[in-house]
């Protein structure tokens, strides 16, 4: 293999294992998702004051943690796909040599 094999090959394995890294991310938007809407209607029906302050901090927590696993999901994917599919501009940076 050449140079310009070796690189089309490192492009793919580093698109596969961006997809694999989206994959892996969905368990965790599905269950932030879940808690955050879990906790923040706790904390409407709960009564006492200081439990209802730690529900919303927990709710604020595990939407903050479900906008960080799709914004990895969007990312992710989308390079990962990029590498797999395409990366003809990737692979003219890597060869190019000056």
């Amino acid at each position: 293999m050449n140079k310009s094999e070796w690189i089309w090959t490192a492009i793919r394995i580093s698109g596969i294992f961006l997809v694999v890294m989206a994959i892996v991310a969905i368990p965790e938007l599905i269950s932030s998702t879940y808690n955050a809407v879990a906790f923040g209607n706790q904390a409407e029906t709960s009564s006492g004051d200081p439990l209802m302050m730690q529900f919303n901090a927990l709710a604020k927590a595990h939407s903050t943690m479900a906008v960080n696993a799709c914004a990895r999901i969007v990312l992710f994917s989308g390079f990962g796909f990029y590498f797999l599919k395409h990366g003809k501009l990737l692979h003219r940076l890597a060869t190019h040599e000056s």
